[in-house]
């Protein structure tokens, strides 16, 4: 398994009653938080190419995340456990 390299797909629900504004700023935090770990490359997840003559080359998914990391079980449980964190903390953020 050495040198084998996962990507992991993490897409945030911040609740019914949030906004795209604020479903960026949590997915931004989260991404921080993620960078700060032993991972490759935290990207914002797309949803296809743009329509033609939009000036955007591929459509950004909002909340959502690609991780790509070296398949070693520290980094997979790091990875997992910030994002159970941003999870728990944009419910908490729906909550109040």
């Amino acid at each position: 398994m050495a040198g084998s390299h996962a990507q992991l797909a993490a897409v945030l629900d911040a609740g019914p009653d949030s906004d795209s504004e604020e479903l960026a700023e949590l997915t931004g935090r989260l991404r921080s938080e993620l960078l700060e770990l032993d991972v490759d490359a935290v990207e914002p997840a797309t949803e296809g190419e743009a329509p033609t003559g939009a000036k955007a080359v591929e459509l950004l998914a909002i909340g959502g995340l690609v991780i790509r990391f070296a398949m070693r079980s520290e980094v997979l449980r790091s990875v997992v456990d910030a994002t159970g964190a941003g999870s728990a903390a944009s419910r908490a953020a729906a909550s109040s």
